[in-house]
């Protein structure tokens, strides 16, 4: 976490406890994120139908095993121009392919994370996106934050966080149809905790649900949907926190 973000934070009574983003290469960020972005569809039919089959996908400490026996033969294509990608860039420690098995070592835990963990690879491209908006942008991704000095319990995750034009912003991230109005009012309740002086709150998901969209008005909370237009995407994150 940027140094200046986090100071921030201590002054007033939190404490940071980890960083995701912090542990994540510039290489992998870059490589990931400009594979994603230019080849939406290609990575949508890699996440909905290899990352997200728990019989195709088995992971051992830093490494990812995909058994392609699981796995219709029409995905074939999807695997391999998504793992031709990822060799060309040399963003993993090794890559290989023996009797219908790939084997990904990743660099490191945090890094394997991103295939791993649903929706990581939705926090990383928001990270990315707000990162690169300015300098005067402060951002992190998957942080860990003790809230308030006494509360020693209460340590809570945020997908995403930062400051931008004086004024903090607090994003959730969802791969998933798997959410409610809960979400909605986590961002509420903890955007209190880190500031007093207004929170830009926003909800970002690939999965649209139109009662969640309208309901999102009640929380104060920003609902976007992640359709793989990253243009539209990156330019209401813009419109959202560039023009306060």
């Amino acid at each position: 976490m940027d140094i200046s973000l986090a100071n921030d934070l201590e002054l007033k009574g939190n404490q940071i406890k980890s960083c995701v983003s912090d542990h994540v290469s510039e290489t992998f960020l870059d490589t990931m994120m400009n594979f994603i972005i230019t080849y939406p569809l290609v990575w949508k039919n890699f996440v909905e139908n290899v990352l997200k089959n728990s019989f195709a996908v088995s992971y051992e400490g830093r490494l990812c095993m995909i058994f392609t026996n699981y796995l219709p033969e029409t995905i074939n294509l999807t695997i391999i121009h998504t793992l031709d990608y990822v060799k060309r860039s040399d963003i993993l420690e090794s890559v290989s392919y023996i009797d219908g098995i790939y084997y990904l070592k990743f660099n490191s835990e945090n890094e394997i994370e991103f295939f791993k963990k649903t929706g990581s690879w939705l926090e990383l491209l928001t990270y990315y996106t707000i990162k690169h908006f300015t300098e005067h942008v402060l951002v992190s991704q998957g942080n860990i934050i003790r809230l308030g000095r006494r509360r020693i319990h209460n340590i809570k995750e945020f997908d995403v966080l930062g400051k931008c034009n004086q004024k903090y912003f607090l994003i959730e991230c969802k791969d998933t149809l798997n959410y409610n109005e809960e979400d909605y009012n986590r961002l509420k309740k903890f955007s209190k905790k880190i500031s007093r002086e207004g929170v830009e709150k926003i909800f970002i998901t690939t999965k649209y649900d139109e009662l969640m969209y309208e309901k999102a008005n009640n929380y104060n909370v920003t609902f976007i949907h992640y359709d793989g237009d990253y243009d539209s995407f990156k330019n209401r994150l813009k419109q959202l926190l560039l023009n306060n």
